[in-house]
């Protein structure tokens, strides 16, 4: 917060154009932390100011929003126009949260199959990716928890698939793979329909961790070969990469690779967590906790904090598939 403060003095009204995700840490920080005051602060510095601000009303202190009638008729407009992103916001706002669902579910699905045939860096799957983030992060602000198990099933689904997207964009390896788990659990669990199948999650999360750790990839992806977690159909092309892997990795050994995983590494984080007695493992990795731990909403399940701030940025949901929202500690 201290380094926020600062670098408000130096760049004033730039902040939220030049540092847009470090004002979404820190205003999602001053929510779990009952701050609402600094949290509405920090929003109206956001680039899309007005409407985060309206979303953390819906969450906080919906008595100030404008009347539900004139959030319909924004999002009935944004329709017509094809806005899908708009809309999904104005039906968050009115709490017309079926129809919120029901407009951004099937919007979702389009953009992940655009995007399986766009290079998510490049610009155009860059505009998608945005998109598709503006929506899930629409959605964060329902009530979740209290709707139907259909509507949960599919905001969760949805949302975990757009993590492991901008996970793997972003170079976030050590949770690409528990989110494909969790989309794949979700969509077997209720028969969910999805544009993408379970065998392309697990490949394009391999594929991406490839790029910087090809012999960790390879293990995975010959450990999925095995264990049925790729259907028949998918086995060829899982061979073809297990080839690119296994001569990235035979190449790394000769020159290792300069670039490294993008994924923050908080102060702390590779300290020992403590005794024997005290010994946590992460609900993500299944791993022991270096460093912070962080409880989740059930009072008994952790992640370490590097991992909760990394799942966070790309899905704002916890990773128990509960509904609740992953305030970054």
């Amino acid at each position: 917060m201290l380094a926020f403060v600062c670098t408000k003095m130096l760049l004033g009204d730039q902040l939220g154009s030049q540092w847009p995700e470090t004002l979404e840490l820190l205003a999602l920080q001053s929510e779990r932390h009952v701050l609402r005051d600094l949290a509405k602060e920090l929003w109206a510095a956001h680039p899309r100011a007005a409407e985060r601000t309206s979303l953390l009303a819906v969450r906080m202190d919906p008595s100030i929003l404008h009347p539900a009638e004139y959030y319909k008729t924004m999002a009935e407009q944004a329709l017509g126009d094809a806005d899908y992103g708009t809309a999904v916001f104005a039906f968050v706002c009115a709490g017309e949260y079926t129809h919120a669902v029901g407009t951004a579910v099937p919007r979702l699905h389009g953009l992940f199959s655009d995007l399986e045939t766009v290079d998510p860096a490049s610009p155009p799957g860059m505009a998608l990716r945005e998109e598709m983030r503006r929506i899930v992060d629409a959605l964060s602000f329902m009530p979740v928890p209290q709707m139907t198990v259909p509507e949960i099933s599919k905001v969760l689904a949805c949302a975990s698939h757009a993590g492991l997207i901008e996970a793997c964009a972003r170079g976030y390896h050590d949770i690409g793979l528990p989110l494909a788990q969790t989309t794949r659990n979700i969509i077997r669990a209720q028969n969910l329909e999805f544009p993408v199948s379970i065998g392309d999650m697990f490949l394009k999360e391999v594929r991406s961790r490839g790029r910087f750790r090809p012999a960790e990839a390879l293990a995975a992806l010959q450990r999925m070969m095995v264990d049925n977690t790729l259907a028949p159909g998918d086995m060829e092309k899982a061979q073809l990469l297990a080839g690119e892997l296994m001569a990235a990795a035979h190449e790394a050994e000769v020159t290792p690779i300069a670039a490294r995983d993008q994924q923050t590494i908080l102060a702390g984080a590779n300290l020992p967590a403590g005794g024997k007695g005290d010994a946590r493992v992460s609900v993500v990795t299944t791993k022991p906790i270096r460093g912070a731990a962080v409880v989740l909403e059930d009072g008994r399940s952790f992640i370490s904090q590097t991992e909760a701030v990394a799942w966070g940025r790309v899905n704002p949901f916890s990773p128990l598939n509960t509904g609740g929202i992953m305030l970054p500690p």
